[in-house]
């Protein structure tokens, strides 16, 4: 056997995607702070329809991985934000820990965007 141990989630390390997913965060664990840069229109893959469809996401900088907007995910942001435009989002940190939502009846991971957490002293 050559090369280092696998550890986490299998998912990221097969997926090439670059947005951030539900995998990404342990349950029941603290929210990570993550401060938006920008907001942008994308092309991510419904994986309902297998189709690309236009949607909006916050690019970070603490990664390079976007989060994809809903409607709940925005209005949190804004409510975090004290402010519903986009583009002045920009220097607003946000947590992203996670969650579970219903899905066709099932009940499925998620991200959940809430206040972020304390910063740790330096």
């Amino acid at each position: 056997m050559s090369g280092e141990a696998a550890t986490g989630h299998w998912k990221p390390g097969v997926s090439d995607s670059p947005f951030l997913s539900s995998d990404l965060f342990e349950p029941g664990a603290p929210p990570h702070r993550f401060t938006i840069t920008a907001v942008t229109h994308e092309l991510p893959t419904n994986p309902q329809t297998r189709k690309e469809e236009k949607k909006l996401a916050a690019h970070f900088a603490e990664t390079k991985l976007m989060l994809v907007l809903n409607v709940t995910k925005g209005r949190a942001i804004g409510e975090i934000a004290k402010q519903p435009k986009m583009e002045l989002w920009a220097g607003t940190v946000i947590g992203l820990q996670y969650g579970t939502t219903k899905v066709r009846g099932l009940t499925v991971g998620c991200i959940d965007v809430v206040v972020p957490p304390a910063a740790k002293p330096k």
